[in-house]
């Protein structure tokens, strides 16, 4: 997965953008393996910190979280939580929900047979 981090108005140090491709390379792969690139961007708003995270799947879906806060780090934390959430939800539709019905006949099924 490429990852490109972009700064206006400020310069992005080294340890940030580590912390950035570590924090990110975990939570995608957690919830979805065709995702093909993310795209975060820091601006500088007066005194606070923008991050925007664009997450783009190879299945034609476009996840944007934003943030605003007086610390960088703080800043990209809020909007990887906002993403979090918006994986979850997509992860959880895209999951095969029959599967939960058959099992629960078969452990009714099999509590018949014993009683």
């Amino acid at each position: 997965m490429h990852i490109q981090i972009s700064a206006q108005h400020f310069a992005l140090g080294e340890a940030l953008k580590d912390y950035i491709d570590a924090k990110l390379s975990t939570h995608i792969v957690k919830y979805t393996n065709c995702a093909t690139g993310c795209d975060v961007h820091f601006s500088r708003i007066n005194h606070q910190f923008q991050c925007e995270i664009v997450l783009h799947s190879g299945v034609k879906l476009t996840l944007v979280s934003q943030a605003l806060s007086d610390d960088a780090y703080d800043c990209f934390d809020v909007s990887l939580a906002k993403l979090d959430k918006q994986l979850m939800k997509q992860s959880s539709k895209s999951k095969d929900h029959h599967q939960g019905l058959n099992r629960n006949k078969l452990s009714d099924a099999n509590l018949q047979n014993l009683v």
